[in-house]
């Protein structure tokens, strides 16, 4: 189930919220902070703790990296499938300064000609790593609560992560991953109703709470999809912007 929330400037009481209900988090949950951590040219793994920010995915790559064998393999398919179908990078490798896991290590990413380190690539592959790891091992959690995802990523990255999320519920025919996303993008929200076009996830698995201020109150409204990924209740003023702009544009 994808349950995405747009435009929202109230994530942190909206998860306080959801978080109450037993039904939906009685199964282990993945949060991600709005902005990931800051890449390191080399990570001391004494130096590394769990958090939101996410800077513990690099860990358990280097570790899946030195443990080698299929895991590895099939998460580094994974990694770069993403960032190859998104135009971010074609490759990514860990570099270890020693055979063991307490050892320190670079991350290694190819985006054209040779590989560079992860301080040196764009900031949206940093940013957009820790959650890529986490929705690859979608297993292991069973609730996401993802904030503004699409952060530093181009708009084909941004409309990428929609498809990401649409797979790893539609592998799951039973207990599938919950993911509620907070984000500002709609090219992921696009995307979503691309999926749902394509018969990728039922439109009964969506649900989209558009958020609209005015003055000092907020509004929230349930936008439901068709099987053509159409949005069936659009409020009056839903991307009143975007029309606006284009009205500007062709000179109205």
């Amino acid at each position: 189930m994808l349950t995405v929330f747009e435009k929202s400037g109230y994530w942190h009481r909206l998860a306080e919220s959801l978080t109450s209900s037993s039904r939906i988090f009685s199964q282990r949950v993945f949060s991600s902070a709005p902005v990931r951590s800051h890449p390191l040219r080399t990570y001391t793994p004494s130096e590394v703790a769990a958090s939101s920010e996410g800077a513990h995915v690099l860990l358990a790559l280097s570790r899946a990296k030195a443990g080698g064998g299929e895991d590895w393999a099939e998460l580094r398919e994974g990694l770069v499938g993403f960032g190859q179908r998104a135009g971010l990078f074609k490759d990514i490798d860990v570099k270890s300064f020693g055979k063991g896991d307490a050892d320190p290590f670079q991350i290694m990413v190819k985006v054209a000609g040779t590989s560079m380190n992860l301080a040196d690539v764009g900031y949206g592959v940093s940013q957009v790593l820790p959650i890529l790891y986490q929705v690859q091992k979608a297993s292991d959690y069973k609730t996401f609560l993802l904030q503004q995802p699409e952060v530093h990523l181009h708009p084909r990255a941004q409309a990428e992560l929609g498809s990401l999320f649409v797979s790893a519920v539609g592998r799951k025919k039973r207990q599938k991953p919950v993911f509620v996303i907070e984000t500002h993008s709609d090219y992921l929200v696009d995307r979503v109703r691309i999926e749902v076009a394509n018969g990728k996830i039922s439109p009964d698995d969506v649900t989209i709470v558009f958020f609209d201020r005015q003055n000092q109150e907020s509004t929230a409204t349930n936008l439901y999809l068709n099987d053509r990924g159409e949005i069936q209740n659009p409020p009056d003023n839903f991307r009143d912007f975007f029309l606006e702009e284009h009205a500007k544009l062709l000179g109205f």
